[in-house]
């Protein structure tokens, strides 16, 4: 790792870690993020994973650039290209962000550019090129600006092909014992360095028929003829590389290949499956977890639920267990004591021929034997999945999401279930049932537990927000496509939540309220003159509102209150076109505020408290006393949100007596044609005076 890198990490590291120890190039003792014990270690002298010591309890682990993606995203600016140099960017990317060995690469890509038109912006990218004058190439610089990360030649086909490293030859791959096929280059290239011979298709759905065939001709040219490699189809962990490496391994067995699959069945911290170069960087591509992966292209390939069963019930030697096939989950139970009996019997038997068994014919024995006794049975025709926990502790509320696949091609369903509905079978059918339209359990209770014990133990503890914006306690902004902490922007995750450090969070509530697309490189102000012309002083000061808004957590925390804002004047005189305007450059299209004065106190008590560091508006709220249709609003109800308390309370349902009061985390706008907080106006009560700051 370069030392700038390490200049710049370092600190982020010890903050964020708290190293009670430096021994050595190690940095030890630190806390994990995951079960908060000081077991955390890392190199000091090539910081590139960061894992917890206690790996049968806990077993953490992260590379750094996934944890501070903003160091390892500048590559052209940190690498500028010189003319001695012209690949600098590429090759730091490469050796640093990807762990990748350059040595016999230098010819194989070369450093280019693109730039987005529409979004004015530009990155360095990292090319090869492809059989059939193509090319691919990766985005490397902060690549999460643009739609796509990667792009390919447009009008060339590479359907056919593989891309394979320029210093190996066909020969070469003739004479190996095994070629894997993965996805991305940097897939192949990850395998290569396992020692591995591999190469990329580029898409999972590009059957190699021409590299096939070239390399059939190498293998009948070679100094073994009658010899062909196995094919090993390792695509990506997902449905489509599942299924195209099945339907690929029965192609190339009827051409006459043996074929078969191994598929890495792991994720990382953020949920998202884990490809052969993230293992790479991780320091699993080891020989026993190579013989993992093969194991899971065994499963993957299993012809059916009882020869998957088999599969499982060698390698664990489990008496009773639950498996999924073709989306639909099963239950194996295999009867030991039988099956003993039956192994004895036989062994007897070729006793008394005075024949001694060899170790082939035992083993075959035994397999015989446990698939006579090993029992396979459908529980449910569905397949389904414990994600998470969602806890939220001050309204005792806990709720368990599943993730839910079909057999057929219905897309997949998540959905809440309640501990009860989790531990109780005939709750846990209706449940089930009700998120996904045909999807039954027939399982007993006893199977239920089993599998709930299995995947729950490790699920995620994330806590929803009830609110959308900023949150005091986790210091967090939250908006539903992303999350803002430190300067930092988070996406969710494959489970839909936000992973910011050892916090998991999401919103608590489907209604999305802000529609924002982030793009850092596209901030424009010219719309400020217009607002200017349009309402002068007054429009600068109520975006100067709008804008502390953002902040008003922070500033009560520092000021202990945060001040109303009213604005007022005659109908047409633009108040409603001003109050829009600020919601869209906030991201809420088409919304001005709601009435209070035709909600009912529930529904005035949300719309106060469903935003953090958000304003909400109140709009006509200057009905006269004699429009006796109209409910009267009584504006001492605001009284509270001036300091951020609680604008109402309401019992928590349980035994106890405790109360559910969530403090007011936004400000306050009322918009009407009239005024209706004059600066020195006396409630009725006598108690207190209104302070505002008013336009």
């Amino acid at each position: 790792m370069r030392d700038d890198i390490k200049k710049e990490l370092l600190p982020k590291l010890k903050a964020d870690f708290a190293w009670k120890r430096e021994k050595g190039n190690w940095l030890q003792q630190g806390k994990c993020p995951q079960c908060g014990k000081h077991e955390a270690y890392a190199r000091a002298d090539n910081p590139w994973v960061i894992k917890c010591g206690r790996a049968d309890n806990c077993g953490w682990e992260q590379p750094v650039k996934e944890r501070y993606p903003e160091i390892f995203e500048v590559w052209s600016k940190r690498h500028p290209a010189t003319p001695e140099n012209p690949t600098a960017a590429a090759d730091a990317y490469l050796g640093q962000a990807r762990y990748l060995d350059l040595r016999g690469l230098r010819d194989a890509y070369t450093q280019e550019s693109f730039y987005d038109r529409d979004r004015k912006i530009g990155t360095a990218t990292v090319r090869f090129a492809l059989p059939g004058g193509g090319w691919w190439e990766r985005l490397i610089d902060q690549p999460g600006r643009f739609d796509r990360k990667a792009r390919f030649a447009p009008g060339k086909s590479y359907a056919g092909h593989v891309w394979r490293r320029p210093d190996v030859a066909m020969s070469q791959f003739a004479a190996a014992t095994e070629i894997w096929f993965a996805e991305g280059i940097f897939n192949a290239l990850a395998l290569e360095q396992a020692e591995i011979r591999a190469t990329s298709t580029m898409s999972c759905n590009n059957y190699p028929e021409e590299f096939l065939r070239d390399l059939l001709k190498a293998c009948a040219e070679s100094d073994r003829p009658g010899l062909r490699p196995r094919l090993v189809f390792a695509f990506d962990n997902g449905r489509a590389g599942e299924r195209y490496a099945t339907n690929f391994v029965k192609r190339a067995m009827e051409d006459g290949w043996d074929a078969t699959a191994a598929l890495p069945r792991e994720q990382g911290e953020d949920g998202k499956a884990l490809d052969w170069n993230d293992l790479l960087i991780l320091g699993r591509l080891t020989k026993e977890r190579l013989e993992e992966y093969r194991w899971n292209g065994k499963l993957m390939l299993a012809p059916s639920a009882i020869a998957k069963a088999l599969l499982i019930h060698e390698r664990h030697r489990l008496s009773s267990f639950h498996l999924v096939f073709r989306s639909r989950t099963y239950w194996a139970s295999y009867n030991a004591e039988t099956a003993n009996e039956a192994v004895q019997e036989a062994i007897k038997d070729a006793t008394k021929k005075l024949e001694n068994l060899s170790k082939e014919e035992l083993a075959a024995l035994h397999a015989e034997v446990a698939q006579a006794n090993l029992g396979v049975e459908e529980i449910a025709n569905c397949a389904f999945r414990v994600l998470y926990r969602q806890r939220d502790e001050a309204t005792d509320e806990t709720l368990y999401f599943l993730n839910v696949d079909f057999p057929s091609d219905r897309p997949s369903v998540k959905g809440g279930f309640s501990a009860t509905a989790l531990t109780t079978a005939t709750e846990f059918k209706k449940r089930l049932f009700a998120i996904g339209t045909g999807a039954i359990w027939t399982g007993s209770q006893y199977q239920l537990d089993r599998i709930m014990q299995r995947q729950t133990p490790r699920i995620a503890d994330v806590l929803p927000l009830g609110f959308t914006g900023y949150c005091r306690d986790t210091k967090a902004y939250v908006f539903g496509q992303f999350a803002v902490k430190d300067g930092r922007v988070y996406r969710p995750n494959g489970e839909d939540y936000f992973e910011i450090g050892k916090l998991a969070l999401k919103l608590g509530t489907s209604e999305r309220l802000l529609d924002i697309t982030y793009d850092p490189e596209g901030f424009d102000a010219a719309w400020l003159d217009d607002l200017w012309i349009a309402y002068g002083a007054k429009g600068v000061v109520f975006l100067a509102f709008v804008f502390g808004t953002l902040f008003a957590e922070q500033i009560r925390q520092e000021q202990k209150s945060f001040p109303f804002l009213e604005a007022w004047g005659l109908p047409g005189s633009g108040k409603t076109t001003l109050v829009e305007f600020q919601w869209k450059l906030l991201g809420r299209e088409n919304y001005e505020g709601f009435d209070p004065a035709k909600a009912t106190p529930a529904a005035i008590a949300r719309n106060l408290g469903k935003v953090g560091n958000l304003p909400v508006v109140l709009i006509e709220g200057d009905r006269r006393e004699e429009t006796s249709h109209a409910r009267k609003f009584d504006w001492e109800e605001l009284k509270t949100a001036y300091n951020g308390r609680s604008v109402r309370s309401r019992g928590v349902k349980n035994g106890g007596m405790e109360t559910f009061e969530p403090p007011f985390r936004g400000s306050i706008i009322i918009e009407q044609n009239e005024q209706m907080l004059p600066t020195q106006r006396r409630h009725d009560s006598g108690r207190g005076r209104w302070r505002r700051a008013s336009v």
